[in-house]
């Protein structure tokens, strides 16, 4: 019989994170859920991270590896030492919520098919927390919970919950992930350096039921440092994780939607090129093309074109709308 407190173990990727570590260990150790080892993986820190680590003595175990210059080698080397059934991770500058471990582990509890649970999330930065949580910014899922009138949590199947992690973003701190799905999916993509949490989650979500916890279970910090803050770089790995996973998917919904997805991040890719690169621009807005060469796509490349042109469409549509307000 499955343990009614099976041991959690948190991971948590820290690369220079002397500034916010302290304050992330402190909410993992102040979890109601009593069952849990904590495994922070320094990925070749040149502050005092290693020094806040071991500050907690025995409750952390302290790995050390070269810099991988991504997140994905990092949770994977925490899971390979890991004891648990559980694996939950955590971003070295995130914040849990007390409750956070204990309600995901009575979700799976209570939902044996699911593989997976998300944690609803807040965002937060020097100023305070954000009022509105991250749920309630996704359409499609706020649509769904409010029409199930979800209580406690929702499980989507593998049709449901791959479209809506196709439109949606969950962050790398949300999940709670079996250890046995992970032997059948495998780990994250180390040759990647960003997105590389959405591609893990997405495998996951293809082959088993996921969850959907609406309470706040976490809370991201926005500051400039975050990886995600490079917006070129993000928008190339969102190509690429999403180029591979089509390169793998059979399914015809699936596959529609994906390529949808890449001509939209191709477009994005273009707009932040103009100006900057308009050839680039113009190449990346050419690209989308083969992914959705549909008449409002075309009208989109047109706008680009005119950017290019020194139109910028973009201060256009401003001044429409602050006209039409």
């Amino acid at each position: 019989m499955p343990s009614l407190q099976p041991l959690v173990s948190v991971i948590i990727p820290a690369f220079n994170a002397e500034r916010y570590l302290a304050e992330t260990l402190d909410g993992i150790f102040a979890q109601t859920y009593p069952n849990i080892e904590v495994i922070v993986v320094d990925d070749g820190s040149a502050d005092g991270t290693r020094g806040i680590i071991e500050s907690y003595g025995k409750p952390v175990t302290y790995l050390y590896q070269n810099n991988s210059r991504g997140c994905s080698k990092p949770r994977n080397e925490g899971m390979r030492v890991a004891s648990g059934d559980l694996f939950v991770f955590i971003d070295s500058d995130d914040v849990m919520a007390p409750h956070r471990v204990a309600t995901q582990v009575a979700f799976l509890a209570a939902h044996p098919e699911a593989a997976l649970v998300f944690s609803n999330y807040q965002d937060f930065d020097e100023r305070g927390i954000e009022p509105v949580d991250h749920f309630a910014t996704c359409p499609l899922l706020s649509d769904r919970l409010r029409r199930q009138q979800v209580g406690d949590g929702l499980v989507l199947d593998p049709a449901d919950s791959t479209e809506l992690l196709l439109t949606e973003n969950f962050g790398s701190s949300s999940p709670m992930v079996r250890r046995a799905a992970v032997d059948v999916i495998g780990m994250f993509d180390e040759s990647l350096r960003a997105s590389e949490d959405f591609e893990f989650q997405y495998r996951v979500a293809a082959r088993y039921p996921i969850g959907l916890i609406p309470a706040v279970g976490w809370y991201k910090r926005l500051h400039s440092r975050t990886m995600s803050s490079n917006l070129p770089n993000i928008l190339h790995h969102k190509i690429l994780t999403r180029q591979r996973l089509l390169e793998r998917e059979t399914i015809a919904r699936r596959r529609r939607k994906l390529k949808r997805v890449i001509a939209t991040r191709y477009r994005a890719l273009a707009y932040y090129q103009t100006g900057r690169d308009n050839l680039l621009a113009l190449r990346l807005g050419l690209i989308s093309l083969r992914y959705r060469p549909s008449g409002d796509d075309l009208k989109v490349f047109a706008r680009i074109l005119l950017d290019v042109l020194g139109r910028d469409t973009n201060h256009v549509e401003r001044m429409q709308a602050g006209h039409r307000a």
